[in-house]
């Protein structure tokens, strides 16, 4: 019965790997007849869309990324809705990253671009739906953070990547037939490993990826690759990052979440004028650092020490 809801290339891909049960699927699939044991992929009812006929692949690996999230309830029904959020190259199918949140998110996008970046390099072009995520809407709040192109677009400018947007799903075709696939075989996997958690589910995903890619992705040709070579890890960190314009006040330090910071260089204080517009750098690993005049300075908390104002009873 832990097979139950896998579809029967998927069982017989199982029974081999977990079972060292070898068996042919023409003879499994006689065998579920045998028994009226229909599978739950035919079970569902699809409609082809014709008015979207397949677009051509591009032809080189790297060309150009469809990146989407998916809401499923990939931990099974007694669990809530979560986002898996992932990218597939147009050329050769493969799926160069995934990772998992409870919404969709920044966050899930920075993840899937940080695995692109340090395993594949930078590529040329990003295709996605229209969402605020990916593409510049005006934003009246003050609170730059949540300006996504301020954040993702900022990041993909400065990488060089281009971001082309549709509003018709159909037009990204292959990352909507991904979704498919991976609601059927990854909430599967993720059921048959007990994965009940958000970051069990990530770290899932790295055992599960490379033997995806290697059943369904087309040969990549390395010799003919879009993607260029992506910066060292410092300047990946620095670039997927949430930033932020603050003023400096009259004893340099800065405010930033309900706390007082102080910049330094090499351990040295850096002292600014009162009123000092400085850019506050959120990085992917969560320090925080400060930008003025493209030099980059750390930013650590500055706590006041508390003066001893006690008076001396008489004696």
């Amino acid at each position: 019965t832990k097979y139950i809801d896998f579809n029967f290339i998927h069982f017989k891909e199982k029974l081999l790997e977990n079972e060292k049960i070898k068996i042919s699927y023409s003879v499994l699939y006689n065998l579920m007849s045998l028994n009226q044991i229909k599978s739950p992929r035919k079970q569902k009812l699809r409609k082809k869309d014709k008015s979207h006929p397949l677009r051509e692949r591009h032809k080189y690996f790297g060309e150009l990324l469809q990146a989407d999230a998916s809401e499923h309830l990939w931990l099974g029904i007694n669990h809530p809705k979560i986002f898996l959020h992932g990218a597939i190259d147009d050329a050769t199918n493969t799926v160069v990253g995934l990772y998992f949140d409870y919404q969709e998110t920044l966050n899930g996008y920075y993840n899937v671009l940080y695995q692109i970046l340090k395993n594949y390099g930078i590529p040329m072009t990003f295709y996605t739906d229209k969402r605020t995520i990916f593409t510049y809407q005006k934003n009246n709040s003050k609170n730059e953070e949540k300006n996504t192109f301020n954040q993702f677009s900022r990041c993909c400018n400065e990488l060089g990547v281009e971001i082309i947007t549709t509003s018709i799903p159909q037009a990204k075709g292959r990352i909507e037939r991904l979704w498919g696939t991976l609601q059927d075989r990854l909430k599967n996997e993720l059921g048959l490993a007990k994965v009940t958690t958000l970051e069990e589910t990530n770290k899932f995903l790295k055992e599960f990826l490379p033997k995806f890619n290697k059943h369904f992705a087309l040969p990549i040709d390395y010799n003919n690759s879009a993607f260029v070579d992506a910066p060292e890890s410092d300047k990946i960190n620095l670039l997927l990052s949430i930033t932020s314009t603050r003023r400096t006040d009259n004893g340099s330090s800065i405010s930033f979440a309900n706390k007082k910071y102080l910049a330094y260089d090499n351990k040295k204080l850096k002292v600014f004028n009162s009123k000092t517009n400085v850019t506050i750098i959120n990085a992917f690993d969560k320090t925080l650092y400060l930008k003025y005049e493209n030099k980059i300075y750390n930013l650590l908390e500055y706590i006041p020490t508390v003066k001893n104002t006690e008076k001396t009873l008489p004696k």
